[in-house]
């Protein structure tokens, strides 16, 4: 019957616990650090660190969860801000380049 398979195709698929871990999987290493980021700075409204204490904390949550992904600091800059996500700013002053997280807005683009 027809209507019976069009019932079967409409019924939602289970999220499992696998199906997370795929999606998790499948992530983009710098989202997952940058959701990483946003879990541990979520009690504050922003957070402001130079270029390259941003890229050491990607190399440290890299050796901490065992990812393998090898970028410069350049190429990971570019990539970061190809992610072209609302909430994340950068600056640049005489001393340093900025990258400035508003942890408020990242939280709404991570559902948290």
């Amino acid at each position: 019957n027809m209507n019976e398979v069009e019932h079967f195709m409409s019924i939602p698929i289970p999220e499992t616990e696998y199906h997370e871990q795929l999606k998790e999987l499948s992530a983009n290493p710098i989202e997952s650090w940058l959701l990483h980021f946003v879990t541990e700075n979520q009690d504050l409204e922003t957070v402001e660190l130079t270029s390259l204490e941003v890229f050491e904390s990607f190399n440290s949550w890299c050796t901490e969860t065992g990812i393998k992904y090898d970028c410069s600091s350049v190429q990971f800059g570019v990539r970061l801000t190809r992610l072209n996500l609302k909430g994340i700013d950068k600056s640049r002053t005489k001393a340093a380049r900025k990258t400035k997280f508003d942890i408020i807005e990242l939280k709404k683009y991570f559902e948290m």
